[in-house]
């Protein structure tokens, strides 16, 4: 609607009254009643706000008069116009307004004859154009009471920048804040981080560029672009619009990824969702944590190999961090087989409790005793990998190296190094602690097991050693890993991946 306030429905008050609004409210200029008028149409007028509004109202002719031209484009908006930028079955909600005159303000301007006919007019101009009053759209105004209505819930309950860059603005809303977006907005972020976060407690970031339009207080479309959304309790059931699949929250941490073409990735981080295709021809697909599929420009559905930690970030992310020096990991698990996990590449992202493994909710990397990690690893890229792969004898992972580095291999110490690392890697001599914490096994019919919380810091709660092996890769190539192979016997975990730049060390 932008500022174009007074064109088409003044002519229509002007035919009604003989006379000519124009001239009245030409040289009208009240920012502040404008904003309070605007508030209360788009059903985001605050307490306060609106009593300052009834006061002025019955206190002011012209601002009475100002109401009732917005009241009128707001009703050529409701009906779908070929001006309107509202959906046509999008009908806002507004408290009642008491337009009932002060005993001491000056008499309406409508033919004289004071506020009854000002009264009248409304419901010409009302009628003239259609406008419904009925429950669900506009109340009428009330002449007899100072009562306030109810107000209509937000539909967000905060905006909030995550990166010092972040740029975004919100289509054809009239304000500038959470409370003021409504149904059929949509946010665009074109640069850095964006966290929408609902009333609910779900939280949803915005990775530029994003386009995210609102349809409900429980769920939204993904245009285009990636977003990572956690959904508490209050929120399960959240879900995510795309052009392939809805994308239903189970009470977890997920990522939605959508380009251009409709082409979707799907990542689940954490706890469970329902991917229901929008091709009503295949089943709904539960994906858990540490899984993700991708589903192309036409439909079909795959594995996602890997992604970029940093990609899909919740937290604000470091602009001055350095390219990712592990660019991919790929392996060779057949296209037709039931595994869907992921690699999840953590650029520069090895500290005391960084997470290990995509399907393992608290499995930590931590210093073996108080002194902490060997100190050349702080910083390292690594990957998160799989931990249910452990017992694969098949397995082949490919490392994609970007630049000169350090390779690290960690090996559980419960595990007879195998061949293919002897072979290329050699024993530093260090070690590094993984802390269990809490973990579920699928093997074993989802049950939990080591209950015990999860230590912090180095040398707390460790549970397993794995040593350190290290490969210097001299330029940029694909390096090949063979498998970890343990048994049921040994129970050691998957192997770890880690890398430095060269000239570190």
């Amino acid at each position: 609607m932008g500022t174009v306030r007074f064109t088409e429905p003044c002519r229509v008050l002007d035919t009604i009254s003989g006379t000519s609004m124009n001239d009245s409210l030409q040289n009208f200029d009240d920012g502040d009643l404008r904003e309070q008028i605007d508030a209360l149409l788009r059903g985001v007028i605050e307490h306060e706000q609106f009593q300052q509004l009834q006061d002025r109202l019955k206190s002011d002719p012209a601002a009475r008069e100002l109401y009732l031209a917005e009241l009128e484009v707001e009703s050529l908006l409701n009906q779908g116009g070929e001006n309107s930028d509202r959906p046509k079955n999008q009908q806002p909600v507004f408290p009642t307004v008491d337009l009932s005159e002060s005993p001491n303000s000056p008499p309406a301007v409508f033919g004289g004859q004071g506020f009854l006919s000002y009264f009248v007019l409304a419901l010409t101009v009302l009628a003239t154009t259609g406008l419904m009053w009925s429950a669900g759209m506009l109340a009428l105004p009330n002449f007899a009471s100072n009562a306030v209505t109810e107000y209509p819930t937000p539909l967000l309950s905060k905006l909030q920048t995550l990166s010092e860059d972040c740029k975004w603005y919100v289509e054809k809303s009239r304000g500038t804040d959470a409370r003021s977006c409504r149904i059929g907005d949509v946010i665009r972020v074109t640069l850095g981080q964006l966290a929408v976060i609902y009333p609910s407690g779900t939280r949803v970031v915005l990775q530029s560029p994003a386009a995210y339009e609102l349809t409900s207080a429980t769920s939204a479309k993904m245009l285009v672009g990636r977003l990572t959304a956690t959904v508490p309790e209050s929120g399960i059931g959240f879900t995510v619009i795309t052009p392939q699949a809805d994308v239903i929250d189970l009470g977890t941490e997920f990522g939605v990824d959508v380009e251009s073409d409709g082409a979707t990735d799907v990542v689940v981080f954490e706890g469970e969702v329902d991917v229901d295709f929008h091709d009503r021809t295949a089943q709904v697909q539960r994906l858990q944590m540490g899984e993700a599929v991708r589903l192309d420009a036409v439909g079909t559905t795959s594995r996602l190999n890997w992604i970029n930690g940093d990609a899909y970030s919740n937290q604000p992310v470091n602009l001055s961090a350095r390219p990712p020096l592990i660019s991919e990991v790929r392996d060779n698990i057949e296209r037709d087989s039931k595994v869907l996990n992921f690699y999840e590449i953590i650029p520069g992202g090895l500290a005391e409790d960084a997470l290990a493994y995509v399907d393992r909710i608290a499995h930590q990397y931590n210093g073996v005793d108080s002194e902490g990690l060997p100190s050349y690893l702080i910083g390292a890229d690594y990957v998160k990998m799989f931990n249910s792969d452990k017992f694969n004898k098949k397995s082949r992972v490919e490392v994609t190296i970007s630049a000169p580095a350090n390779l690290y291999i960690l090996i559980d110490n419960r595990e007879t190094p195998p061949q293919w690392l002897t072979d290329a890697f050699r024993d530093t001599g260090d070690d590094v602690g993984l802390d269990n914490g809490p973990y579920q096994s699928q093997a074993f019919g989802k049950q939990w097991f080591n209950r015990g919380p999860s230590g912090v810091g180095p040398g707390v709660s460790i549970d397993d050693e794995m040593s350190v092996w290290v490969k210097q890769v001299a330029s940029p190539g694909v390096v090949e890993l063979g498998p970890m192979a343990t048994t049921a016997e040994v129970g050691a975990n998957m192997y770890g991946i880690l890398a430095t730049p060269l000239e570190s060390n």
